[in-house]
């Protein structure tokens, strides 16, 4: 079906068979397709020769615009383009302008149906009783469409219809308007604001009456055009472009007939930026910068853009108003990446933007911003999320990259849905605020309640720039029914007064049976580790051997790179990877991250490695090779104080179970299957590092 709004349209054929081969045309055939219903808003447009072609053979059939096959056709009597005569008189549906100056030039386009069939069928046109000049209009006519002339001059205030005349092979045919068209002259009372920068984009409200006459409207300040008009009866907009630094007069022009006033706009000099206090954000945008600068109160529209480096994309943000005259505050834009980019939003690595700002169409470079990842706040404790208030009344959420670009006066965390919780201690890891005073309303900020047992508490609602977070909720003792507490407390005291007497004279006796058994079982451990401490064989090392290779052979030294290499992963015949790779997919990226977090965390890490130890059918070579790629996970990350302390809780765990379990001592820490073994010498290796001589 030919479905584009286009009265005809030429379009090659083509011969497909079998779904795939398409049959040469060496002529280059073209077919024409049409449709005649888009001139079915007039019977003289239809059958006018001048809008639509003989050849296509439209026909006006009962209100439509069609062809003879068409079944509209089939059911009334169809006229050709010779039956004009036949169609409906004309009528004046609309008009525009509908206000013109007095003294006349504006061009009159009237809108209706049956407008003659050509354009010589329109003999005139008055305008309240003043003729309308229809010369040099015919470019501009429309065959039963719409018809254009040129407005008389009137000299006076002064209203009435629109008579049109069209005459059909001397046939007389009259239409009237309903509508009245206003001879009005223009007046300008003043314009807002009075000055703006000589870069222009400053947006002008002039205010008068009859601001719409005419249909052409020129605004000027000197030599510099206000352009982008905005018109309304008693109000007109525009914005001025660029000019030099000095005071002009406004002049307006209203098809011909010209104002002036007497106030005057004054191009002042533009802004400036003289420093920026912070250059630094996530990368989900939302973080305080404040913009120092002069002549901020003739900006508008103040916009903060960030640029990306490689693509060109960007990002902007609204800044607040013209208050300050030097002083502006701004959000920082998301970060403008693509989707690439955007998942990195999540990993450690630093981005980098083009910092610039907006000023009404100036625009000034202000450097580069720097963009972080975005911080996470944790959940809550338990299957609720239900945080339990303390007595010293302060709040502890708990998260990671926190304070990354931010600072405590970039995040608000809300209680209920009106509390707000003030945040006195802000770090990377923790953010500890003050509960407020009284009662706290439940449920969120938008008013709905939580489910179950939350359905009653306030929840916690943390807002960190342009990220919003919901750990979970709260519970006070305000919180709480207080009835049944202090009936519970009452009857547990009676029961103690009652019993108090006789529990004096039974604690006596039992605190000297503790006595006793307390030196009982001091003398059995000390007896125990006496016993334990005669199968520890001496463990000193024989050191002969390995003086006789160094004085014969010297120290074998070696570079950090070489050492570590040699030192974790000597005779298990694989070299690490040192780079990652340049594309990965999502999936794996995300996986990665997650189990580097996990790693961080010690309780996670000692779990992991726990599980590790517990399958049997690793070989020793696999084992060997986890615990070298964890001590390099560590080291190569920064982490060696985390490693220290991780170390240091697994060699705890390891002698709490071998002495716990009757376990010999003398083979702790002897096997090299195990992986705590293994993390342990890789840790006394690296460690060792720093004490031999390096070339």
């Amino acid at each position: 079906m030919f479905s584009s709004d286009v009265l005809q349209t030429n379009v090659s054929v083509s011969v497909r068979w079998n779904s795939q081969n398409i049959i040469d045309d060496l002529t280059g055939s073209e077919v024409t397709l049409y449709k005649c219903s888009l001139n079915s808003d007039s019977c003289s447009r239809c059958l006018s020769p001048v809008s639509t072609p003989p050849r296509l053979k439209c026909l006006w059939c009962g209100g439509d615009c069609n062809v003879q096959e068409s079944e509209v056709c089939h059911g009334n009597t169809p006229l050709n383009q010779d039956q004009y005569l036949q169609c409906n008189p004309p009528e004046i549906t609309g008009f525009y302008p509908a206000i013109a100056p007095v003294d006349g030039g504006t061009r009159l386009e009237v809108f209706g149906t049956d407008l003659g069939v050509n354009f010589e069928d329109i003999s005139s046109i008055r305008v309240a009783g003043i003729e309308c000049d229809l010369n040099d209009m015919e470019e501009f006519y429309e065959p039963g469409q719409s018809v254009s002339c040129l407005t008389g001059r009137a000299g006076q205030i002064v209203e009435g219809q629109i008579d049109l005349i069209v005459t059909l092979d001397s046939q007389v045919r009259e239409a009237s308007s309903e509508d009245e068209f206003l001879y009005r002259d223009p007046m300008i009372s003043g314009f807002t604001p009075t000055e703006g920068p000589a870069a222009g984009g400053t947006r002008v409200t002039i205010s008068g009456d009859f601001l719409t006459s005419g249909r052409n409207v020129i605004a000027r300040f000197g030599d510099a055009e206000c352009i982008d008009i905005a018109r309304s009866l008693n109000e007109t907009s525009c914005t001025t472009t660029e000019s030099s630094e000095d005071s002009y007069v406004l002049t307006m022009t209203f098809d011909g007939t010209q104002l002036t006033t007497v106030d005057v706009f004054t191009f002042m000099p533009n802004p400036v930026i003289t420093g920026l206090d912070g250059t630094q954000s996530i990368m989900s945008g939302g973080l305080y910068i404040t913009v120092i600068g002069e002549r901020f109160d003739l900006i508008q529209m103040p916009v903060i853009k960030a640029v990306s480096q490689t693509t060109g994309a960007e990002t902007s943000a609204i800044c607040n108003g013209n208050s300050s005259t030097t002083v502006l505050t701004c959000l920082s834009p998301p970060y403008p990446g693509d989707k690439a980019s955007r998942r990195r939003r999540q990993s450690e690595e630093s981005l980098m933007a083009s910092l610039q700002f907006d000023f009404d169409g100036f625009v000034i470079v202000a450097g580069d911003i720097t963009y972080f990842p975005d911080p996470i706040y944790y959940k809550f404790d338990g299957p609720d999320s239900i945080f339990y208030l303390p007595e010293n009344n302060l709040l502890e959420l708990k998260g990671s990259n926190l304070d990354l670009a931010s600072n405590k006066n970039d995040v608000q965390v809300f209680v209920g849905r009106d509390g707000e919780c003030e945040i006195l201690i802000f770090q990377s890891e923790n953010l500890i605020c003050e509960m407020p005073d009284g009662a706290r309303t439940p449920g969120f900020r938008n008013g709905s309640l939580g489910e179950g047992p939350t359905r009653n508490l306030p929840a916690v609602h943390v807002v960190h720039g342009n990220l919003e977070f919901l750990p979970g909720f709260v519970e006070t003792n305000s919180d709480l029914n207080i009835l049944p507490i202090v009936i519970s407390i009452m009857v547990v005291a009676i029961l103690v007064m009652l019993f108090v007497f006789v529990v004096v004279g039974l604690k006596l006796t039992k605190k000297r049976r503790e006595a006793n058994q307390v030196r009982e079982e001091l003398e059995l451990g000390r007896q125990r580790l006496k016993s334990r401490l005669r199968e520890v064989p001496d463990t000193k090392l024989e050191l002969t051997d390995v003086d006789e290779r160094v004085k014969k052979y010297g120290i074998p030294f070696r570079d950090h790179n070489q050492y570590v290499t040699v030192m974790l992963f000597g005779g298990l015949g694989v070299r690490p990877e040192t780079s990652d790779p340049e594309y990965m997919e999502d999936f794996m990226e995300q996986a990665i991250v997650s189990f580097y977090r996990s790693l961080k965390d010690e309780e996670s890490a000692v779990a992991f490695i726990q599980t590790l130890e517990m399958q049997r059918q690793y070989e020793q070579r696999t084992r060997q090779l986890i615990a070298s790629l964890l001590s390099l996970i560590y080291v190569s990350e920064g982490k060696s104080v985390y490693f220290s302390k991780l170390i240091s809780r697994l060699v705890r765990d390891r002698v709490a179970v071998t002495a716990s379990s009757s376990g010999r001592m003398d083979e702790l820490f002897g096997r090299s299957e195990s992986i705590v073994d293994r993390l342990l010498a890789n840790w006394f290796a690296l460690c060792m590092c720093g004490y031999i001589k390096l070339p």
